[in-house]
């Protein structure tokens, strides 16, 4: 729901019978007039109704793609990389060869690996399509290399109970601690159980996509941070989230 539409809410109490038409829960209504949640297309079509409001078109976005499998070009790269580094570290040739050995093997199935994401995901008109590598840093080069198949996970949207963008702030005591906070969407399943899937670097655009397509298959998005809102402002998150630091 846009602003314009969420403030037409403001004045209107939540009744029973509202509750009923809708098939909504008071706690979500005063979420909703506060901009904390993202109803699903045919609750907010029955709301509309209802309240006599004009029902504003929602058009289906494109795919929407979370991180990006590794280009191979990139991981022969890499490959080229740390053999130059251990060339470099045993003098081109002046160490023992089984020391060149050693340092490539750890760069090759520890240092490269680490360098690429362990997960990936897409959202099209259908599912959720994640996908993974092991933690294993030897079938993990394989997999970047297309030798090996990585794992693949597809989540329906008939699935998905209700969904919930979350920041998780990591604890500070000083300005020198740069480990990065946690953007992430929790998505329930009906059987209960929670997929979490990370939302690194998302754009406004990107994340009112997600949204997007979530309602538009039916299901609730839960923002009780606000984050739509903050990236539609054009803050920058740690900022927000820490405005402690944020004026250091």
């Amino acid at each position: 729901m846009d602003k314009s539409h969420s403030s037409l809410l403001k004045g209107i109490r939540f009744t029973q019978e509202l509750g009923q038409k809708v098939e909504i829960s008071e706690n979500d209504f005063n979420l909703l007039k506060d901009g904390k949640l993202y109803l699903a297309f045919n609750k907010q079509k029955r709301l509309d109704e209802y309240l006599n409001l004009n029902s504003k078109e929602l058009t289906h976005p494109n795919t929407i793609a979370i991180g990006r499998q590794p280009r191979i070009s990139h991981v022969i790269w890499g490959i080229l990389a740390v053999v130059f580094v251990s060339l470099l570290f045993t003098g081109f040739g002046y160490q023992p060869w089984w020391i060149f050995l050693l340092v490539l093997v750890i760069g090759l199935l520890i240092t490269l690996p680490v360098c690429f994401r362990d997960k990936y995901w897409l959202m099209n008109n259908s599912d959720i399509s994640i996908y993974s590598y092991s933690q294993n840093g030897i079938v993990k080069l394989l997999q970047l290399l297309k030798l090996r198949k990585k794992s693949e996970k597809t989540i329906k949207y008939s699935q998905i109970q209700e969904a919930e963008v979350i920041y998780i702030k990591i604890p500070r005591i000083s300005p020198f601690n740069f480990n990065p906070d946690t953007l992430a969407i929790f998505l329930t399943l009906n059987d209960g159980k929670r997929v979490k899937l990370n939302l690194d670097h998302i754009t406004f655009n990107e994340l009112q996509a997600i949204y997007q397509i979530l309602n538009f298959n039916n299901i609730n998005v839960f923002d009780r941070q606000k984050v739509l809102t903050t990236l539609g402002n054009n803050e920058n998150l740690f900022d927000h989230f820490h405005q402690k630091w944020a004026a250091v």
